[in-house]
């Protein structure tokens, strides 16, 4: 779990950012029950091998919320299974390009 953690971003990664929640993970079970984790896709299964649910939440006024989230595997074959349905819900949640003026 403590591997899950370190790879999540922290105050120092983002400095100018409020932290909002520092790096934490958590067993899938305990993260589905705080509302940390979701299981997505067409497969019932895409949550089946997950190990942890690891989150960071930082924001900053005038700001969109940037919230970072891990799921880790007990293998990369597990990870690989699910990828796709995965991705697509994500995908799905996710909003369209814009692009940005100048300032």
């Amino acid at each position: 779990m403590r591997q899950t953690v370190k790879v999540l971003p922290d105050a120092k990664a983002l400095p100018d950012w409020d932290v909002w929640q520092e790096p934490m993970a958590y067993p899938l079970k305990t993260a589905l029950s705080r509302g940390m984790a979701r299981c997505y896709g067409e497969e019932p299964d895409s949550c089946a091998h997950v190990r942890f649910t690891g989150v960071s939440l930082f924001h900053r006024e005038g700001e969109p919320q940037l919230s970072f989230m891990i799921q880790t595997y007990d293998d990369s074959g597990a990870a690989e299974s699910v990828y796709r349905s995965v991705w697509k819900a994500w995908k799905a949640q996710v909003p369209s390009a814009r692009g940005m003026e100048a300032c």
